[in-house]
């Protein structure tokens, strides 16, 4: 399985590494701020975290994600060629 992937790999681009990169990290992130959106919302989660907290590391997460999916969509036309 390992040379499988690795054989795929190696016939990416740079720029189509990169948007596997980006494609398979950006539902965790979605994930990640659903249960932080839950865990604010909630009555009983909310007085056991910081609340300031968790409402600056979600927004530093969004902006994250959308960096993450405009350098996505700037290098989707390009992801095939070298």
């Amino acid at each position: 399985m390992r040379r499988h992937l690795d054989r795929i790999f190696d016939e990416f681009t740079p720029n189509a590494r990169v948007l596997a990169a980006i494609w398979s990290s950006t539902p965790f992130f979605l994930l990640y701020l659903a249960v932080h959106g839950y865990a604010l919302a909630s009555a009983e989660i909310r007085p056991g975290l910081h609340v300031g907290t968790v409402i600056g590391l979600q927004a530093l997460l969004v902006l994250c994600t959308v960096i993450n999916l405009a350098i996505g969509v700037r290098l989707w036309p390009r992801c095939w060629l070298d």
